[in-house]
């Protein structure tokens, strides 16, 4: 083999490895947001000032799978709200930048969002919720905790 062609075939094997890196990249697929990973799948629940809040995140802790929540004696305006509404999400809820926003509606116009945002340690989530019934808007903050 001549001289010059061990050159060029080190090349071309350096050329080759660069390729190979750089098209393998980090493994990232540029899908997961950042942090999720932390956030505890499972069972969760808090109270808040119009009764509870439970939900289930994902095993993959990257959406939820369903989110109830359960009024207790709750009155807003001329409406006094005890039952329990479940929404069941399939596919998932995806979780965005460590957020939720789940809007439930009622009767007619009447409805509840709620806004909440996972804490890095992915054990805690606070938020607002809004409440309107006949017109009346009433709100406040929540919480919940992995159970």
């Amino acid at each position: 083999m001549k001289k010059g062609n061990k050159s060029h075939q080190f090349s071309i094997i350096l050329v080759l490895f660069m390729f190979t890196l750089i098209s393998c990249g980090d493994g990232d697929d540029g899908d997961n947001d950042p942090g999720v990973e932390t956030i505890r799948s499972g069972q969760w629940s808090g109270n808040v000032e119009f009764g509870e809040v439970t939900f289930e995140v994902t095993s993959d802790s990257t959406g939820l799978e369903s989110f109830e929540v359960i009024f207790s004696d709750f009155t807003c305006g001329i409406v006094t709200h005890n039952e329990t509404r479940t929404l069941i999400f399939n596919p998932k809820y995806v979780i965005v930048n460590r957020n939720i926003d789940i809007d439930i509606t009622f009767q007619s116009s009447d409805y509840i969002n709620i806004e909440g945002t996972f804490e890095p340690t992915g054990d805690y989530i606070s938020g607002d919720f809004e409440l309107e019934n006949e017109g009346t808007v009433c709100s406040g903050s929540w919480d919940a905790h992995p159970i």
